[in-house]
């Protein structure tokens, strides 16, 4: 799968719930009421939370995305 880093945190999410997972993970915590979080990429989530290894993060991502199109799958 190609880098998430454009994906938007809401789009991701509707995809995959377990994405919020990830997030949490990487100190990205969100409400849904938390407008400007939900419609930053992926990568503006990281950086606006100080994620401190942004390539790692979205390949996290990445690997929970397309984990959720093979749950889909099968």
């Amino acid at each position: 799968m190609a880098s998430p880093s454009n994906v938007r945190v809401v789009d991701a999410v509707l995809q995959d719930p377990h994405v919020a997972e990830v997030l949490a993970d990487h100190g990205i915590v969100f409400c849904s009421g938390c407008y400007v979080l939900l419609t930053s990429t992926l990568e503006e989530a990281a950086i606006y939370n100080a994620v401190q290894n942004v390539p790692a993060f979205l390949r996290q991502l990445a690997d929970a995305l397309e984990a959720g199109h093979s749950d889909e799958a099968g």
